[in-house]
């Protein structure tokens, strides 16, 4: 009995480091700089690949997404450009609950064909059989037309849904794949060179959504930030609260500084920083203006039976806090006012039935 008990013993242990050892490294991905070009697959989108299939069966766009036909091979080659260093991004779904997963990203992708394994490319797979909860993600080379073998490989990655957001990078001729939240996979030097990019689906009823590629190659887009800057540029801060406004004005300063730099990311992620400050601006207010809000609040809590009940508790809470609480004014009066103007009357009269 006991040996039995140290062979199962054993043997739990050997699974357990088997997995261990087979769950990918986390690491945090690397920002690739330049402009990013981003694909809806809508109809008005077809034109942005050259699309090749076995038994001309290519892949077509339907509300948004780009399906794969499931018997064939097919690839869709980005007309974008071709890219040394870049990242190429994509979401991949199985059409079935639980279903197939066999799709993948091109990169250096050169001499694309109809037939099987007609290109030269580099090639990362997402790989899952029909229910199972893990995926697999390999590196295939193909070069003038013929499969070279697989090349790198991540096993017993967590499936959590029927979707698998695919991250490629390659950069000094350093390949990275990265999925979901499970961080770097594996590199594999691929050498310096240049392709176009695209996406693969082979023998699998999946499709892509929200393409995405970042390059050096990519001008970045700042049209919508340097108008931002222009519109700010005269801005009143007088009004607000110096919290706020220096929020602001920190924000616009790191605007500034996008705008000169070579990221699509910290571009976009400066407009958004400066929208966010502004809708997060709060007034200065007297304590004349917050005991006239006040009088108003407390007006519906007296009038309690016109309003929800969730009208009145909010309203409640916050007069509580206005009464114990050490807040600034403005912060006070910003959440006073929030809820009353967003009180809610009964449309009738509360009668017998309660609905009259």
């Amino acid at each position: 009995m006991i040996k039995t008990k140290n062979i199962f013993c054993f043997l739990l242990v050997a699974l357990c480091l088997t997995f261990c050892f087979s769950l990918p490294v986390v690491a945090e991905a690397p920002e690739v700089d330049g402009g990013t070009h981003t694909v809806t697959f809508e109809s008005s989108d077809r034109h942005d690949f050259d699309l090749y299939a076995e038994f001309k069966q290519p892949m077509y766009m339907l509300d948004g997404k780009l399906y794969a036909p499931t018997l064939c091979e097919s690839k869709a080659i980005y007309r974008g450009g071709t890219f040394s260093d870049v990242q190429v991004e994509v979401d991949i779904s199985s059409i079935n609950p639980g279903g197939k997963i066999d799709a993948g990203i091109y990169v250096q992708a050169r001499d694309p064909g109809n037939s099987l394994d007609a290109i030269t490319a580099w090639d990362v797979q997402v790989e899952r059989i029909v229910g199972n909860k893990t995926y697999t993600v390999k590196l295939h080379e193909f070069k003038n037309g013929k499969y070279m073998g697989e090349r790198a490989i991540a096993e017993f990655v967590p499936c959590f849904s029927d979707t698998v957001h695919l991250k490629v990078t390659v950069q000094g001729g350093t390949l990275s794949a990265y999925t979901d939240f499970n961080g770097r996979l594996f590199s594999y030097e691929i050498g310096a060179g240049s392709g176009s990019v695209g996406l693969r689906c082979f023998y699998a009823p999946n499709y892509f959504e929200n393409f995405a590629v970042t390059s050096p190659a990519i001008q970045v887009e700042t049209a919508a930030l340097a108008s931002k800057l222009a519109e700010l540029e005269s801005f009143d801060y007088a009004p607000y609260t110096a919290e706020s406004a220096d929020a602001l004005r920190a924000a616009v300063a790191a605007g500034r500084d996008a705008l000169n730099g070579v990221s699509q990311y910290a571009v976009d992620t400066a407009l958004c920083n400066i929208e966010k400050a502004q809708n997060a601006l709060t007034k200065t207010v007297t304590q004349k203006e917050l005991d006239e809000l006040v009088l108003r609040a407390r007006e519906i809590v007296a009038n309690g039976s016109r309003y929800t009940k969730n009208t009145v508790a909010s309203i409640s809470v916050v007069l509580n806090r206005i009464e114990n609480a050490d807040d600034d004014l403005s912060t006070l009066y910003k959440l006073l006012k929030h809820r009353v103007d967003g009180a809610v009357e009964y449309k009738f009269k509360k009668g017998a039935s309660g609905n009259e």
